[in-house]
């Protein structure tokens, strides 16, 4: 509510004279001392911040911050992991997509020989499984192949869902069945759409085999994948020595540490026998996580991953994300 306040006496209002300039006006609806001027004007007092209560309006924010700077960055990384997992979830789609079209998923490590060179009986028999009339004379149309290549799992996984790689972008393969591997002409795929920024090469001069980074800041390590060859079992040798193995179920490992210990051959046959692999008739991928390592592998305890590693001293692997678990290992 406003009230007006004059400098000549009313009925609603007292009036006293400090000095020649100033008095005193007493507002007779509220009774609040206000001070005037004679010329009508009222004197604006403004209070200014004290040194000490700046001091202590800073300190409240800073306690503020730091208070909520925990919960802002847990929701930033739990944004981040469900990025991570939501791509790892289109992996697997585009996996299925490839397996409806040629009846069996990729491989997770082969061989490709360029034309003219007598192909392994393993590789051989991979790529007939995708391509029954694969020319093999001129290695499915690969005139840009000049050596021997092996592809590990994280280059497979690339590979076979991306195409043939040219000009840093994947293509796709020819819909040729004898030639899939040639430039040009109508193509199938790519089953997944890669985004090129995260494609790097696996190895300098490597640019046709690149491998694919996850979506976390900075990666520096590829997904990782592994083909159990429709249950016939996973190979090491397919995850580049990057991992020991793809993870099982801790069987006779109780400790998790990946050695036989006392106590822990309960069938007598002198070795560490894990139990069934995850995802034990399909694949598994691999993220490396925030720490860019993955870790050895091997048993796991899903049911509290979180005190099994820690127990095992593989606190590493913790937040490794893969497609048997909804978010972090250690989660």
């Amino acid at each position: 509510m406003s009230h007006y306040v004059g400098t000549t006496r009313t009925a609603s209002a007292g009036f006293e004279y400090v000095n020649n300039l100033t008095a005193r006006s007493f507002c007779g609806r509220c009774g609040m001392r206000v001070s005037v001027r004679d010329d009508g004007e009222a004197i604006r007092r403004r209070g200014a911040f004290t040194l000490i209560e700046l001091m202590v309006a800073m300190i409240i924010i800073a306690i503020l911050i730091a208070l909520l700077l925990p919960a802002v960055n847990s929701v930033i990384r739990r944004t981040r992991v469900a990025r991570v997992v939501t791509e790892i979830k289109d992996l697997e789609a585009a996996l299925a997509n490839f397996k409806a079209k040629y009846g069996v998923y990729p491989p997770s490590r082969i061989t490709l020989y360029p034309p003219g060179s007598n192909w392994s009986t393993r590789s051989k028999a991979l790529i007939r499984r995708i391509w029954p009339q694969f020319d093999f004379t001129t290695s499915g149309g690969a005139v840009w192949l000049t050596a021997p290549v092996t592809l590990n799992g994280a280059q497979c996984l690339v590979f076979f869902l991306g195409g043939v790689t040219q000009d840093g972008a994947v293509t796709g393969f020819s819909k040729n069945p004898a030639r899939p591997f040639a430039l040009g002409g109508t193509r199938e795929g790519p089953f997944f759409e890669f985004d090129t920024r995260r494609l790097t090469s696996s190895a300098p001069g490597n640019s046709r085999f690149p491998v694919y980074l996850d979506p976390l800041p900075s990666q520096t390590r590829p997904y990782l994948y592994a083909s159990s060859y429709d249950g016939n079992g996973y190979q090491s040798a397919d995850l580049a020595n990057l991992m020991a193995g793809v993870y099982y179920e801790p069987g006779e490992d109780k400790n998790g540490n990946n050695q036989l210990d006392a106590g822990e051959d309960a069938n007598s046959n002198g070795r560490l026998d894990f139990g069934p692999a995850f995802k034990p008739r399909s694949f598994q991928i691999i993220s490396p996580g925030f720490d860019h390592q993955y870790g050895i592998g091997g048993s796991l305890d899903v049911t509290d991953a979180e005190a099994f590693l820690q127990q095992a001293g593989r606190t590493t692997e913790l937040d490794n994300i893969t497609n048997f678990t909804d978010g972090l290992l250690g989660q």
